[in-house]
């Protein structure tokens, strides 16, 4: 099994075309440390420059009987062979993420080194300088963006694809949401302290891994076990209340009639105020290397329990620190393609507030600024005895649909659903029924919005 980076560097390189053509031209000699690697790196080197194209793992294999030293060539075959048969990495993307990482660090630490020397031995900087500089330069991206003069195709192709969102599994919410959560957005439920909003993403989760997605779930709020309990509520079937009269055979019995549909659910718990996107990645990192895939979505309860990368919250206020974060996950949900579901409060004006809207969103508003789609969950004492609660959407960059639509919620399954007497036609429209929730404005598409999506 491969074990560090600089080992699995080699392993791709000789393994893969997309992977070579991005990364060799940032290595050199000194980014590697174990000497099997170093002279692995060094016949790759020698084939390229000679022949100008990338080697293949049985040309640096006859390579190797070349090495004039006999215990160095024992080990270099040995640790060659153990790469070659060891398991691949296939997310290129994430090797070449990792790799520019690796890369930088290395080009850190020797900036670093020699300009303690310098200053020891009282030398020159400014070379120090411009090391640092060229650490800081390091880039992997050759993409230099969408070339208006000459990408007609592809810009014809983005705007006559078919929108698909990751749908909720409710009709009503996804057609506000033009199919469901979409790829690199940011999407906030918010509602009042104990309003709901966790019981909206143990949702999401159970649906999607009932679908057979991957997704990685943070909870900074509740235990581990406490947000699974929700979960399995939602996917088995049983009121989470019964878990415990509920006989093993039966809990049991309801697992084996999903396990073989599910997809894979990590949820990892973090004391509030010490998560920050940083920890995320380096979470997610882990999940690829252990299950060789990335996750579908990501979940997080919820944003205001977290940190920020880049300020502390002492030295300033509650809207700008906020919005920082805010502005950090949006960030990582377009660099991992992913949706990214994530929760927020409002304040006390909200409650049971059938208008609430981005003036009732506690803390910073620039959190809902932020947002690609943010959507408040409503509750009132009537729609409590009935079942029901109302998604108010106040900001929705898939659709633009800033309107209302009512659903079923069963809590004690921790599942919401379609209300059979709301009519599908009528979301979005600007009325949920008469008496109407909705703070009514829309996008005019000029065309049917579901056409948007066949």
């Amino acid at each position: 099994m491969i074990d560090n980076v600089e080992n699995a560097i080699i392993q791709t390189m000789l393994t893969n075309g997309d992977y070579f053509t991005k990364v060799f031209p940032h290595l050199n000699k000194t980014h590697f440390q174990q000497i099997e690697n170093i002279e692995l790196y060094d016949k790759v080197k020698a084939y390229y420059d000679e022949y100008q194209v990338k080697p293949t793992a049985k040309e640096i294999g006859l390579s190797l009987k070349n090495i004039k030293q006999d215990n160095l060539k024992a080990s270099v075959i040995g640790h060659f062979k153990f790469l070659m048969t060891s398991d691949k990495i296939y997310n290129i993307q994430f090797m070449v993420d990792e790799t520019e990482k690796y890369v930088q660090k290395m080009e850190f630490t020797k900036a670093i080194l020699e300009g303690a020397d310098a200053v020891q031995n009282d030398k020159d900087l400014t070379p120090i300088y411009g090391m640092l500089g060229d650490a800081l330069k390091i880039n992997f991206d050759d993409d230099l963006g969408l070339v208006f003069n000459n990408d007609l195709e592809r810009r014809l192709t983005y705007y006559k694809r078919k929108i698909q969102g990751m749908n909720t599994g409710v009709k009503a919410l996804d057609k506000m949401l033009g199919g469901g959560f979409m790829k690199k957005t940011l999407n906030i439920i918010a509602s009042v302290s104990h309003g709901g909003k966790s019981s909206v993403l143990a949702h999401f989760a159970a649906h999607r891994t009932l679908q057979g997605d991957c997704g990685l779930y943070y909870t900074l709020e509740m235990s581990e076990e406490e947000t699974t309990r929700r979960i399995d509520a939602n996917i088995l079937d049983i009121d989470m209340n019964l878990f415990k009269t509920t006989p093993d055979e039966e809990f049991e019995r309801k697992f084996d009639g999903v396990k073989n549909s599910l997809g894979t659910l990590v949820i990892k718990e973090y004391p509030a105020g010490t998560l920050d996107v940083l920890k995320i990645e380096s979470h997610m990192n882990e999940f690829y290397m252990k299950y060789n895939k990335k996750p579908d979505y990501i979940c997080v309860d919820y944003l205001t329990l977290m940190k920020s990368t880049r300020a502390n919250l002492t030295g300033h206020n509650t809207y700008s620190y906020y919005k920082l974060i805010s502005e950090e996950l949006h960030g990582f949900a377009k660099k991992y393609d992913l949706p990214l579901i994530t929760c927020s409060q409002i304040n006390r004006s909200g409650y049971g507030n059938r208008d609430a809207g981005m003036e009732n969103v506690s803390d910073s508003i620039g959190i809902a600024q932020t947002a690609d789609t943010f959507c408040i969950l409503v509750r009132t004492k009537e729609l409590d005895e009935e079942n029901k609660a109302v998604f108010n959407f106040v900001k929705n960059r898939n659709t633009g649909i800033l309107s209302s639509c009512l659903v079923g919620i069963n809590f004690p399954k921790m599942r919401f659903y379609d209300l059979d007497e709301f009519p599908e036609d009528s979301i979005g429209n600007g009325s949920v029924e008469s008496g109407s929730f909705a703070n009514t404005s829309k996008f005019d598409f000029g065309e049917d919005v579901d056409g948007m999506f066949d």
